[in-house]
């Protein structure tokens, strides 16, 4: 089976990032390059980060949405709905 981009739109998956670390989140958007997801599991890690935890304060209003490269996604899983 073979699933279009358009159709991740809303959904709920899983990812796994080159680094080895498994996110949750929801599919937002796509292009030719990347992903947008909306990911508090992404954002917690993030926040943790000695760089990224003094940057997220000044841009967080509600979930940032995060845009994930497709050369440093590993893997995405998602529902058979």
């Amino acid at each position: 089976m073979s699933l279009g981009k358009e159709y991740l739109i809303g959904k709920k998956i899983g990812f796994k990032l080159k680094d080895s670390t498994v996110y949750l989140g929801v599919f937002q958007y796509f292009d030719e390059h990347g992903f947008w997801i909306s990911s508090p599991d992404l954002v917690d890690h993030l926040r943790r980060d000695a760089s990224w935890g003094k940057v997220l304060p000044r841009i967080e209003a509600g979930t940032p949405v995060c845009y994930i490269p497709v050369a440093s996604l590993d893997y995405m899983l998602v529902p058979d709905d």
